[in-house]
């Protein structure tokens, strides 16, 4: 009977999980990037002369989604927290994780740099609950260069 109940609430409890994210699609300064987002998001666009900033605020775990395309930014974004973790991938791509403490707790960051392509992808103030979540959706986020539609002069 317990093991019924245990995968009965198992059961709902990814149903649910699965239906507060949704795939969000981002076409910007040639690139397409794919990242799956909690559905009750607040969206921002800041626009500026060398590239552009999206902002996803997700109001019910009070975090925030950060998609940066362009230059003239002073990196890192996440500065003055302690580094968790720093991977650097052929020197093409950057991983890094840190965590610092506000108002009594914990909250963790993450910043992926897409060096090639002036790409940057953070996540901040996310609590410990939700830092698992996070890193699910930045361990599968997509970018693809879109293909032009350029026809040959001939």
């Amino acid at each position: 009977m317990n093991r019924l109940l245990f995968f009965l609430f198992l059961l709902f409890f990814c149903i649910k999980t699965d239906a507060e994210i949704q795939q969000d699609t981002i076409r910007t300064l040639g690139f397409y990037i794919v990242l799956d987002i909690p559905k009750d998001n607040i969206k921002k666009v800041l626009n500026y002369e060398e590239g552009i900033f999206y902002d996803f605020i997700i109001p019910q775990d009070t975090s925030v989604i950060t998609i940066h395309c362009g230059a003239m930014v002073d990196l890192p974004l996440i500065r003055g927290k302690k580094v968790l973790s720093c991977q650097l991938i052929n020197g093409i791509l950057k991983d890094e994780s840190g965590i610092y403490e506000k108002d009594g707790k914990l909250h963790y960051c993450r910043e992926i740099n897409i060096f090639p392509y002036d790409i940057n992808i953070t996540y901040d103030i996310v609590g410990s609950t939700f830092k698992r979540k996070y890193d699910l959706i930045f361990d599968n986020i997509k970018v693809e260069k879109i293909k032009s539609c350029v026809k040959d002069s001939q």
